[in-house]
């Protein structure tokens, strides 16, 4: 493991970074906050045809009306037991047959927050190549480098495929990078 600690502390220091983190949150928070719209958008759909939300000591399900108490206490039981470091949304859809659940995903509001989605995640990747064009490109050392100030500089954990896309660098360049808990960039 290589450790950027000097890499890093220079990005956080030196690098015109504040604009790009803040736009990066605020689309952040509009993503999560779509996601939970998707989610609104399916349970409202299967609710309309033909499930009903059950609510099992604060866990949400979805269960289909036709269900006998039988079938969804024999269903219930065969559930796997929740992650408590994780929400209870796992169990939502467990009893949703995939045809429905597709069938969910098809309707013309999802496809409009799918859409709206995409259409942050293009923003996303947009700033990602402005802070890259503006700050780093042509003004590191090394490959290493430019990508430790990219990380550091958005603070963000970038994937080795965004990572490639970005700086033009070859994928097997990009792999491995991450934070440690004190926040420093590092190679594994």
């Amino acid at each position: 493991m290589k450790l950027y600690e000097s890499e890093t502390k220079f990005a956080n220091n030196n690098l015109n970074h504040k604009e790009y983190r803040d736009s990066l949150d605020e689309m952040e928070v509009e993503l999560h906050n779509l996601a939970d719209e998707l989610v609104d958008v399916q349970t409202e759909y299967l609710t309309n045809n033909g499930y009903t939300l059950i609510d099992i000591d604060g866990i949400e399900i979805l269960a289909s009306k036709s269900m006998s108490f039988q079938e969804l206490h024999s269903s219930i039981q065969q559930m796997p037991s929740p992650d408590m470091k994780s929400d209870d949304s796992y169990a939502l859809n467990y009893l949703v047959s995939p045809e429905d659940i597709q069938e969910s995903r098809k309707s013309e509001i999802y496809m409009d927050i799918v859409e709206k989605r995409q259409d942050i995640i293009e923003e996303i990747y947009s700033l990602y190549n402005e802070f890259w064009n503006k700050e780093i490109k042509g003004r590191t050392e090394s490959k290493d480098e430019s990508i430790v100030y990219l990380m550091a500089g958005l603070d963000k954990d970038i994937n080795h495929d965004t990572l490639s896309q970005i700086t033009g660098y070859d994928e097997s360049e990009c792999i491995n990078y991450t934070f440690n808990e004190e926040g420093i960039v590092i190679r594994k």
